[in-house]
């Protein structure tokens, strides 16, 4: 069995969810790493069933912002809409929590939380294990949530 497409399906899909949390898949300056053996190969992390759930549903949302990255994604965005505060996604279970930066107290903080959990909802049509999406604010308070469809 080849795994070379599996370890850099892994690697690609690692570095896209380090690179959506602020993380990065390059070691820091000054870090030491073990030495490799060339015969030696090291487990490849594999991803969570979750995880998978949250780059399927991360890939769609870029799909339709017709953007290459979530920080293009942002960037493009009206500063006014949601995915201007778009912080990124995460699965507990079967429920999808999208994080907005936004406080408490900002005038259109619940509109904006419906719209994201809305758009939100429609890009999880069709992946499997998604049976709600919740808006959430800055300070992790539930704005809103919607069932996608196919729930």
């Amino acid at each position: 069995m080849n795994r070379r497409p599996v370890t850099a399906a892994a690697t690609f899909l690692l570095a896209g969810l380090l690179a959506s949390c602020g993380g990065s898949a390059e070691p820091e300056a000054g870090a030491s790493s073990p030495a490799a053996s060339p015969t030696a190969q090291s487990p490849s992390p594999s991803p969570t069933a979750e995880d998978a759930r949250v780059a399927e549903v991360t890939d769609m949302l870029l799909v339709y912002a017709e953007a290459d990255s979530v920080e293009q994604m942002r960037a493009d965005a009206d500063p006014a809409s949601w995915q201007a505060l778009f912080q990124g996604l995460r699965m507990q279970g079967d429920t999808l929590y999208v994080e907005l930066q936004i406080g408490a107290d900002e005038p259109d903080r619940d509109d904006l939380g419906t719209t994201a959990a809305k758009a939100v909802s429609a890009a999880a049509y069709g992946v499997e294990g998604v049976s709600w999406v919740v808006a959430e604010d800055a300070t992790g308070t539930q704005i809103a949530q919607e069932q996608p469809l196919n729930s």
